[in-house]
């Protein structure tokens, strides 16, 4: 087949090869273009990703802290808890023994006034 040779006069090249050295440049354009696009797309992936795991290593401190103050609480709070009860204790037998010396001094004067009266 034959195929017709397009020289240029400027230059001795081949129109056709000159065409497709065009394209070619074109092409390795925009592949250099969508190439950077894609490295930007990485580089901030890898930094959102970076700070996911950060976030989640923040998180992750947050509630072992959360943890042990927890513990603490319950362990102050059952402490608490127990010497409320003891100290009521203490203060109803309290009571009662003021109760009883209550009682028994009443009776004694009520026994002083019935003797009294007899006297």
């Amino acid at each position: 087949m034959f195929r017709p040779s397009h020289k240029s006069a400027y230059f001795g090249v081949d129109i056709c090869a000159w065409c497709c050295l065009l394209k070619f440049n074109h092409i390795h354009e925009c592949c250099s273009l969508v190439l950077f696009q894609l490295l930007g797309t990485v580089l901030e992936s890898t930094t959102d990703v970076d700070g996911l795991h950060a976030k989640l290593d923040r998180k992750r401190s947050v509630e072992q802290h959360n943890e042990g103050t927890q513990a603490e609480f319950e362990q102050c709070f059952t402490s608490n808890i127990e010497g409320m009860k003891q100290s009521l204790q203490s203060f109803t037998e309290g009571q009662l023994e003021l109760n009883q010396q209550i009682r028994h001094n009443l009776g004694k004067t009520e026994r002083c006034q019935y003797t009294g009266l007899l006297t």
